[in-house]
């Protein structure tokens, strides 16, 4: 899966991936896409309760790509370079996200740029931790208002699981 990321400083993807996968390359594929180019990476392999050598995957990419790292492990620097300027109070008002305070900065004091990169990426529907929490909330019938909204919740927290893990962030380079 992957999801368009566009700043005023920045144009690239998310690319969803294995919370262990590792060794990620862009290259010229010699197997599935022979000529295209590839984002390629390795899976460990569990065998019989052991770990062996990792397997290599192969995902569509297009040309004119940069891997910067996962979007757990960017530093300041990098965020910096992805989101637009800073602004004061909880709106990055050239893109129109809100900053959603709650998950990542519960004092509201201060906004870094390791935090706002989290909201924006909350924003695109890209996410390292569910927003609706950790446990999957029990899905009840539908026996009324009540029910209706247990069930909205429980689909929203559905929702959310499915793009929640590991994402790998690509820049797109000129030339």
């Amino acid at each position: 899966m992957m999801k368009e990321i566009k700043t005023e400083k920045f144009e690239g993807i998310a690319v969803f991936v294995g919370n262990d996968y590792y060794d990620f390359a862009i290259k010229k594929s010699e197997f599935l896409y022979p000529g295209q180019n590839v984002l390629t990476y390795k899976s460990p392999v569990i065998w019989d309760k052991y770990q062996k050598e990792g397997w290599s995957w192969e995902t569509k990419c297009e040309s004119g790509m940069e891997i910067l790292g996962k979007s757990t492990e960017l530093t300041e620097e990098q965020c910096a370079n992805i989101i637009p300027s800073l602004v004061p109070g909880n709106v990055l008002k050239s893109i129109g996200v809100s900053v959603l305070y709650p998950m990542f900065n519960s004092d509201r004091k201060s906004l870094n740029a390791k935090t706002a990169f989290a909201s924006l990426m909350q924003s695109i529907g890209a996410y390292s931790v569910n927003p609706y929490g950790e446990k999957e909330p029990e899905d009840i019938s539908d026996l009324g208002a009540f029910t209706q909204m247990m069930r909205q919740k429980w689909k929203n927290w559905k929702q959310a699981q499915a793009n929640t893990g590991t994402w790998l962030i690509l820049r797109r380079v000129e030339g």
